[in-house]
């Protein structure tokens, strides 16, 4: 779904947003094993930092180059905020 809505205007990048969320998928994997639990990825700061790991750290495969060159960019100057 989301690569038709990122990548299929874009005309590139196919696959990376799916790629994002499939790391999402693993990085809950990991959070819920029980090297996740005792390190505590859960909750308190260092599941504050993980999750802006897992997040933030590939955002690039979400919203890639391609889809901001060719898409977020022109939307945002007919929009006139740019």
């Amino acid at each position: 779904m989301h690569d038709t809505v990122l990548s299929l205007p874009a005309g590139a990048g196919y696959g990376r947003p799916t790629l994002y969320f499939l790391l999402q998928l693993v990085g809950l994997g990991v959070e819920r094993s029980w090297l996740g639990k005792r390190l505590a990825l859960g909750h308190g700061i260092r599941g504050r930092m993980f999750a802006v790991l897992v997040i933030v750290g590939p955002v690039g495969l979400l919203f890639h180059r391609p889809f901001i060159e060719r898409v977020w960019l022109p939307f945002m100057r007919a929009a006139g905020a740019l």
